[in-house]
């Protein structure tokens, strides 16, 4: 759901993104003129590699005004039936590709708690799953990320629900902590960083925004050069089988 703050925060997007936009190409076509009547190979080079990191910009920022319209593109499906275990293999299988490329470690950790099949909004946590786990793997260089996923169930003998949790650790730069809140907030970044990615920084305010419509909270913890772990938990409920039935009926108490 997209509420009219959000939908004015579309437009600065878009106002500011033009106005960058105009400025990025220009100067993306002045550094393409330089380096075709430069004669010195090495001034050449110099001229078109600027040029790349200009390009690389642009396209940043043309995906976070795509993944801003995302918000508005998900539809209010009913929850459906999710086999979790495939469901969470074939999201982590391009990372798994990732973390060889970049030689670092990435682990995929799903604990015994885990429901076969949950009723959940697909799309949204794919969605959110890979804003997190791209921001994990950008930002880190070295050492290791982890997907964590937990099930804590609150059961009763009608419907076997409870809370589906998440934790995607990383070893990368950390946050400050007078960012926490704010790396939330649409069209933020950390500038004074060398590893700040080129858009606007709408992948953690999209994921908030995802997760909350599920009925789930997303919360932040890091440390400037030793991580950040970002965790976030939704509703849900298992499928209803027999199976399930009876052994809510033998034991329909809160399990432990």
């Amino acid at each position: 759901m997209v509420l009219e703050e959000e939908e004015s925060e579309f437009r600065k997007l878009v106002a500011s993104g033009a106005h960058e936009l105009r400025n990025l190409m220009n100067g993306i076509l002045g550094l393409i003129e330089l380096a075709t009547i430069e004669e010195d190979p090495g001034e050449k080079d110099r001229y078109l590699r600027m040029a790349k990191t200009s390009g690389k910009h642009v396209s940043g920022l043309l995906n976070s005004v795509l993944d801003f319209s995302l918000l508005d593109a998900i539809p209010a499906q009913t929850n459906k039936a999710v086999e979790l275990t495939s469901f969470l293999e074939v999201i982590s299988e391009p990372y798994s590709r990732l973390a060889r490329e970049k030689r670092i470690q990435y682990s995929l950790n799903v604990s015994d708690s885990l429901p076969p099949r949950l009723l959940l909004h697909e799309l949204k946590l794919r969605q959110v799953l890979e804003n997190l786990l791209s921001n994990a793997f950008k930002y880190t260089t070295a050492g290791k990320v982890e997907l964590d996923v937990d099930f804590h169930r609150e059961s009763s003998a009608e419907r076997k629900g409870g809370r589906l949790q998440f934790a995607v650790k990383d070893t990368g730069m950390g946050i400050p902590v007078q960012f926490q809140e704010t790396i939330f907030e649409n069209m933020f970044r950390l500038e004074d960083s060398a590893n700040a990615a080129p858009g606007f920084g709408l992948g953690l305010a999209i994921s908030r925004s995802l997760v909350q419509s599920m009925g789930g909270e997303l919360s932040l913890q890091s440390e400037p050069g030793k991580g950040s772990l970002f965790h976030f938990w939704v509703p849900a409920r298992e499928e209803l089988t027999e199976q399930n039935l009876e052994a809510a009926t033998v034991n329909p108490g809160i399990d432990p």
